[in-house]
């Protein structure tokens, strides 16, 4: 009986021939890289916003980190990521609220 792989019961080495295996592999691997080159990218527009105090757009790279923890696998880093979000939208709503009633006085 054929070992059953990370790939399925249906992909066998002997009927795919090792090249398949090292492709499929190195797919896997190139999402992985791929996933940690977007999980810099957001920490550095993160970075960037608070730089400049920009609430919304730190809420938006919060969401980002989330869905691509959770793309990974790991829901409580997810939901990390979420919950923080989730304060710096309703500060930055807090905030416009504030400035809209200082204009009007």
């Amino acid at each position: 009986m054929a070992q059953q792989l990370l790939f399925g019961p249906e992909f066998d080495r002997r009927a795919h021939g090792d090249g398949a295996l090292d492709l499929a592999l190195q797919a896997v691997a190139g999402e992985s890289e791929a996933e940690q080159k977007g999980e810099r990218r957001h920490r550095r527009e993160l970075l960037r916003c608070e730089k400049q105090g920009d609430l919304a757009g730190m809420a938006s790279s919060y969401i980002q980190l989330g869905d691509l923890f959770l793309a990974q696998g790991d829901s409580e880093r997810a939901g990390e990521m979420y919950r923080r979000s989730l304060k710096l939208a309703r500060d930055a709503g807090t905030a416009s609220l504030r400035l809209a009633k200082d204009e009007l006085l």
